[in-house]
C-alpha cells in the first residue's frame, strides 16, 4: 500500500528551483500538479517546502494505491468508479431530477442526506461507454451503472437485481442498466469521527481516502451491499458500496474497465 497525495501550486523560476533541488522536475511556468508517496525518503523536504510556503500536508488531497496481493486478498471492497459520465437528468434547474427519480420527503438540503430512490434515473442519452463498461454519473455518487451485457455476466448469476434507465423523455435506454443495492451494513468506524448536521441531526462522516476502507460489523449476506453510514462533505451525501470477493474476481476476469476497487479492512 503507498499513500499518495496531490502536490499542485503555480509554478515560477523559484518554485521549480527549490523543488529541482529536492529531485522533483517541474516547468518554471503555469500550473503543476503531480502525486508524491509519503514512503519516498524525500517526503519529510516535501512538507517542508510545503510550510516554507504557507501549507500544510494534511490539506493535500490523499489517495491509496494497493498492491495486487492486498485487493486479491480482501474478502470485501469498497467498489466505485474512476469514470463519472453526464449529469442525471433533468437538470435545467441543476437538481431538477432530484424531484424525478427520488422521494425527497425527508431530503435535508443542508447535508444531503435523506434522498430515497423511487423511479429510474434518467440520463441524456446513451453513454458513450468507449472500452468502459462501469460508470457513475456526476453528483450521484452511491450508485453504479453497467453495461446490460456485463450485468448478465457478472452480476446476474450473483444475484445482483438491475432496473432500467431511461432516457430525457422517459424511454428505457438499452445499453446501461443500474445496478440495485438495497442491502445496509454498519460499519466500524472506529476513530474516524464523524460530524452531525446541525438540521437534521444525522451524522456522516469524511470520505475514506487513506488505508483500507472499515470493515463491515457483521458478515453481508448479498454480494453487494451498502453502509449504513453516510459519507461526504457540505451538502454532499452517499452510502458507500461494497463488493464481494467474488464480484471482484469476476469483473477482474472480465477486464471491466472503470470499476475501482478498495480493499475492505481484513
Amino acid at each position: 500500500m503507498k499513500i499518495m497525495r496531490r502536490i499542485a501550486a503555480q509554478s515560477s523560476p523559484q518554485v521549480a528551483r527549490e523543488l529541482g533541488e529536492l529531485g522533483i522536475q517541474v516547468s518554471p511556468d503555469g500550473h503543476f500538479g503531480f502525486w508524491f508517496d509519503e514512503s519516498d525518503s524525500r517526503w519529510p523536504a516535501v512538507v517542508d517546502w510545503l510550510a516554507s510556503h504557507g501549507r500544510s500536508f494534511e490539506d493535500l488531497i490523499s489517495t491509496t494505491r494497493f498492491t495486487n496481493g492486498e485487493l486479491k486478498a480482501a474478502e470485501w471492497h469498497e467498489f466505485s468508479t474512476d469514470w463519472h459520465w453526464s449529469y442525471p437528468q433533468p437538470n435545467d434547474d441543476v437538481f431538477g431530477y432530484r424531484k424525478v427519480t427520488y422521494d425527497d420527503s425527508e431530503f435535508c438540503p443542508h447535508c444531503g442526506i435523506g434522498l430515497r430512490q423511487v423511479a429510474p434515473f434518467r440520463m441524456r442519452g446513451e453513454p458513450r461507454w468507449g472500452r468502459r463498461s462501469v460508470l457513475q454519473l456526476n453528483w450521484v455518487f452511491d450508485e453504479l451503472f453497467v453495461t446490460p451485457e456485463l450485468w448478465d455476466s457478472v452480476f446476474k448469476p450473483l444475484g445482483v437485481p438491475a432496473r432500467e434507465v431511461h432516457n430525457s423523455r422517459g424511454e428505457a435506454l438499452t445499453t446501461v442498466v443500474q445496478l440495485v443495492v438495497d442491502d445496509l451494513v454498519d460499519l466500524e468506524m472506529g476513530a474516524y469521527p464523524p460530524r452531525r448536521c446541525g438540521v437534521c441531526g444525522i451524522e456522516k462522516f469524511d470520505p475514506v481516502s487513506r488505508g483500507f476502507f472499515p470493515a463491515p460489523r457483521t458478515k453481508p449476506t448479498a454480494a453487494m451491499c451498502r453502509s449504513n453510514q453516510w459519507f461526504g462533505s457540505g451538502a454532499r451525501a452517499f452510502r458507500a458500496i461494497m463488493a464481494s470477493r467474488e464480484v471482484y474476481a469476476q469483473l477482474q476476469e472480465a477486464m471491466a474497465k472503470g470499476a475501482v476497487f478498495v480493499p475492505v479492512r481484513g
